[in-house]
């Protein structure tokens, strides 16, 4: 009971940090939104960077790294990309809310481009959405039981972890 409380409490303090609360205040645009623009730009280039990195990871870790250096404008026309789905957030009331949702979609993205280019080669595709339940029955080809564990486990603490970001209240003790 104590060490799930622990990792509740540990996870709402490293959220609050990274997204902190601030009363709805009506025209602060000169403050808050030049500062979450500032941070977009900073968090689109770092999910920019985990999707190259995860993408390349067949061919080494530090893959992603040099691509980003030896391909800098379209790793910019991709962080741009990112960076304007990330404003769509600055029309919400909560904005805290809609930025950790659009950047926990394309961190979803990111990571089943990168798992499916490990195990078959091909990138990520719309194919691949329009054949969703054919993949699920032939998921156990491509992937361990326990791998199909570990993303369904994965997958719950990403519920988890939305519903603790929109209701502000840290996760129950078990």
């Amino acid at each position: 009971a104590a060490p799930f409380k622990r990792l509740g409490s540990w996870i709402g303090r490293v959220f609050l940090k990274i997204f902190p609360r601030r009363a709805a205040k009506y025209f602060d645009a000169d403050r808050h939104e030049f500062k979450y623009v500032l941070l977009m730009l900073l968090y689109a280039f770092g999910i920019n960077l985990y999707i190259e990195c995860f993408a390349r990871l067949s061919t080494g870790i530090f893959e992603g790294f040099r691509w980003t250096v030896t391909h800098p404008v379209i790793f910019l026309y991709n962080m741009l990309i990112i960076f304007a789905t990330m404003t769509f957030a600055l029309l919400f009331k909560r904005r805290r809310f809609a930025w950790f949702i659009i950047s926990l979609v394309w961190i979803i993205i990111g990571s089943v481009n990168g798992a499916i280019l490990l195990s078959r080669m091909t990138p990520f595709t719309l194919y691949d959405l329009q054949n969703f339940a054919d993949g699920l029955t032939i998921m156990t080809t491509y992937y361990s039981m326990w791998q199909i564990v570990l993303g369904a486990i994965v997958i719950v603490l990403g519920v988890m972890a939305i519903a603790v970001s929109y209701t502000h209240l840290t996760l129950p003790t078990i």
